[in-house]
Parts: structure tokens; C-alpha cells; sequence
């Protein structure tokens, strides 16, 4: 039905008038989607089929409209925060010394083998993070330098600010 297409096709863009219509570009697939109206999907059958159909091409995760904010401070902005951070993964090994193109293959490979690693196992970042760390060791002595310098905090607030703005936006 058009209800159902228009579910289907509809992404979380920031406004409230977002109407699917968006042209992606090649190769990218809406991320966040939602129905128009929150009571366009009423039976729990109609809700399993609209879940198998995206499950199909992805990952599905449900949230409250109440969340899709936050939703898209993390999911529709955090590419261009994970990008930042790959290209100054990059920068840091251009400054240690190797070529650039080399350096960017090396981080981009390292972003998507812990994301592949997260996924598979399901463990929690910190377990990961701390199976790494060997005492007086090189990734311990890189963390203490991300810590000091607030990373981690600037993320979290990166997140809520481009939720804010979501809210802001009319989301």
C-alpha cells in the first residue's frame, strides 16, 4: 500500500516535513526510517512484515518517536564523527611517518575490523579496548593521551548537540 511504501522509504532527516522523496546518492541506503504517522503500522503482522522487508537490506532496531532524536544525533550524524576520527587516525600516522595512502587504508581497516569485531562477538568496547592495553604497552599510552585530551567527552556532547539540533530542526 502507499502507506507502507512510504514507511518503507522514509528517513529521519532532521525536519518533520521529510517525506521519503529525498534522492540518496548512489550506494546509500536510509539509515533511520519511520512511518509517516506513528499509527500507520497497527498489527503486530504488519509490523513483522515491515521489519523481514528491511531486515532484508540491514540491520533493524526499534526506538520510541519520543528517541528519534537522539536517534539521529547518533546513527545520521555519527558517520561524519567516525569519518573525523578516521581521517585523524590518518593524519597520526602521516605524522609518525608513513605515506598518507597507506596511513588512510591502515586506519579505515582498523575502524572497520573493531566495528567487525564489536558486531560479532557482541562484547561490550571496553573489553576490547582493555584485551589491547598491555601494561606500559603502546595502546595504553595512546588511550591516557585521548583521555587527557577529553575525546571521549567530546563525542558524548557531539551526540547531544546533533540531537538538539534534530529537536531544533523539528524532529
Amino acid at each position: 500500500s502507499s502507506v507502507t511504501n512510504r514507511a518503507i522509504a522514509r528517513r529521519a532527516c532532521g525536519t518533520s516535513s521529510c517525506d521519503g522523496s529525498v534522492n540518496w546518492p548512489s550506494r546509500t541506503r536510509p539509515k533511520t526510517i519511520r512511518p509517516p504517522d506513528s499509527r500507520a503500522i497497527r498489527s503486530t503482522a504488519a509490523a513483522a512484515r515491515v521489519r523481514e522487508l528491511l531486515g532484508a537490506v540491514g540491520h533493524v532496531h526499534e526506538a520510541d518517536e519520543s528517541q528519534m532524536n537522539a536517534v539521529t544525533g547518533l546513527s545520521g550524524s555519527g558517520p561524519g564523527f567516525v569519518a573525523l576520527l578516521v581521517e585523524a587516525l590518518a593524519d597520526g600516522g602521516v605524522k609518525a611517518g608513513l605515506p598518507r595512502p597507506l596511513a588512510l587504508a591502515l586506519a579505515v581497516q582498523t575502524l572497520s575490523g573493531t566495528a567487525a569485531l564489536l558486531e560479532q562477538t557482541g562484547e561490550h568496547p571496553a573489553q576490547i579496548k582493555d584485551r589491547v592495553s598491555s601494561p606500559g604497552g603502546t595502546t595504553i599510552a595512546g588511550l591516557a593521551v585521548l583521555e587527557q585530551r577529553g575525546v571521549r567527552g567530546a563525542l558524548i556532547d557531539a551526540v547531544v548537540a546533533a540531537a538538539t539540533r534534530a529537536k531544533e530542526l523539528g524532529g
